[in-house]
């Protein structure tokens, strides 16, 4: 049995993040047949496809090439180039990466350069979004994962607060993409993964597996996990969830 709770009409991404951590996360491959990353981070000519696959309409901004989509081993130092459909300033847009890991951000004409400070985090997971103020709806989210052994915890090299920061923005502007970085979880009522919705508005949705038989009790406990995830009522109203 399949049930929707009422979503609002904000998104998808991050889709590592963010965290994703997250995640959200998973997306999604359309293109590998992309050049490789450079051991010395020299930027690539893009060639990925832009997931979720929209048509760009003509004349709005909108992300028509990105060089690194649901790639794996890239390299630690590569650069992250995003092109856009015209040019355009900060303003228009906004860049997330999941876990946050410090960045440079550059405009080049219709390109957004974006260059880790020092590398990203080895063996990791990364989540990226593009976020359109002007259109809630439209939130473009990438995946790569970089070369290394996996870590099952990250250092925290951040600036202070700056992690917690990132993840209270993500959590109010993109609950979704926050919970999907949470997942998959496991308690011993139910247990729960991310899947991503590519059909307009693109979301993450979220499958529970009930342990018991009683299925208040399977939905009062998914409730009480996201306010643990301290997600407010209208939050948790707006996600999609789907019962099994």
């Amino acid at each position: 049995m399949k049930i929707k709770l009422n979503m609002n009409t904000k998104k998808i991404i991050i889709i590592l993040i963010s965290v994703i951590l997250i995640l959200a996360l998973s997306l999604w491959a359309l293109n590998r047949s992309r050049p490789q990353p450079e051991d010395d981070g020299t930027t690539l000519i893009p060639t990925g496809i832009v997931r979720p696959t929209e048509s760009v309409v003509a004349g709005e901004l909108d992300i028509v090439n990105v060089n690194i989509d649901n790639d794996e081993d890239v390299s630690l130092n590569q650069i992250i180039e995003i092109e856009f459909s015209k040019n355009f300033n900060m303003n228009e847009i906004e860049f997330l990466i999941n876990p946050n890991t410090p960045h440079d951000i550059n405009i080049e004409d219709n390109k957004l350069i974006v260059n880790p400070v020092d590398q990203w985090e080895a063996g990791t997971l990364y989540n990226y979004t593009i976020n359109f103020p002007d259109d809630p709806q439209k939130v473009r989210l990438y995946t790569f994962t970089t070369s290394g052994p996996t870590k099952k915890y990250l250092p925290d090299t951040q600036p202070e607060g700056l992690v917690e920061d990132t993840l209270q923005q993500q959590k109010t502007n993109d609950p979704d993409v926050y919970v999907a970085n949470n997942t998959p979880y496991e308690s011993n009522t139910f247990s729960v993964r991310a899947d991503f919705e590519s059909s307009t508005p693109a979301h993450f949705y979220f499958t529970v597996t009930p342990k018991v038989g009683d299925e208040d009790e399977v939905r009062q406990a998914v409730r009480v996990w996201l306010q643990q995830l301290d997600l407010s009522d209208a939050q948790i109203d707006s996600l999609d969830i789907r019962y099994e």
